[in-house]
């Protein structure tokens, strides 16, 4: 049971990972370029191998998204991308 609930865990992280992706590329840019880049994530064969097995690399990918959209989002939001960089 605690192998399954690793591995929900990690393929929900990739699947929260390419979201945020491609909100952050709308953002930084617009809505195509976060599509492409999310795309690009979802299609990668390293994401894919990593989301089925229990690997701390899917995690620290979507820690590391919230970094960088919390950045792209406000100034004022530094603080917070340096704590999820922290848990990256």
């Amino acid at each position: 049971p605690f192998v399954l609930a690793g591995r929900l865990l990690v393929a929900s992280s990739a699947v929260l990972s390419v979201a945020l992706l491609a909100r952050t590329g709308a953002r930084l840019q617009d809505r195509a370029t976060g599509w492409i880049a999310a795309a690009l994530l979802a299609g990668a064969a390293l994401h894919n191998q990593s989301s089925h097995s229990l690997t701390t690399d899917v995690p620290a990918t979507a820690f590391v998204v919230a970094c960088l959209l919390a950045t792209a989002a406000q100034p004022s939001r530094w603080a917070l991308a340096g704590a999820l960089a922290g848990l990256a």
